[in-house]
């Protein structure tokens, strides 16, 4: 991997054989392709580094376990709790966890809800239920989230992606 990294001098032209005749390679297609590659290199550490650190997690309501949050500031527990029919649409919950040291404060949940056909274009975001524009959340301490989805009833509720944004971080006990 080394060799991603060096810069690289004008090479000559070298010859590569492309069906019966031969094709001149430049300089300048030789760095983009050694541009490509590295391309590629970033592309795959960045999709390693979000697998081990995810910004947004998806939930299903047959979701058992639970799903990390990296927030930036610190982790955060998903899990799901409960769906039921509201109106034309949907209202589940989920349970979160702090898992970081000190009590973030003025959390709000982003989450966006994928029905049964999977189509992009038919999915939808979920408005959080709170009555402030953010909660605190302490830590070590399960707080349930509302959430409420038009146009898509519980039986065609096929999972959710959840993202959390932080306002800040209290030293408060």
């Amino acid at each position: 991997m080394k060799k991603l990294f060096t810069t690289f001098a004008q090479t000559p032209a070298t010859p590569s054989k492309d069906s019966s005749e031969f094709k001149t390679i430049t300089p300048l297609e030789d760095e983009v392709r050694v541009l490509k590659l590295r391309l590629d290199f970033l592309y795959d550490r960045v999709n390693a580094l979000e697998k081990r650190l995810p910004a947004e997690v998806t939930l299903t309501p047959s979701t058992e376990n639970f799903a990390v949050l990296n927030t930036g500031v610190g982790q955060i527990i998903a899990s799901f709790k409960s769906i039921k029919p509201h109106a034309s649409g949907t209202e589940f919950s989920i349970g979160v966890i702090n898992i970081a040291s000190v009590p973030l404060t003025d959390v709000e949940f982003g989450a966006e809800v994928t029905p049964t056909s999977g189509k992009w274009e038919e999915r939808r975001v979920a408005q959080m239920l709170s009555k402030q524009n953010g909660i605190t959340l302490p830590v070590g301490k399960e707080v349930k989230v509302a959430f409420r989805v038009p146009e898509i009833k519980p039986e065609f509720f096929k999972s959710f992606t959840l993202q959390a944004f932080v306002g800040g971080i209290s030293y408060k006990k």
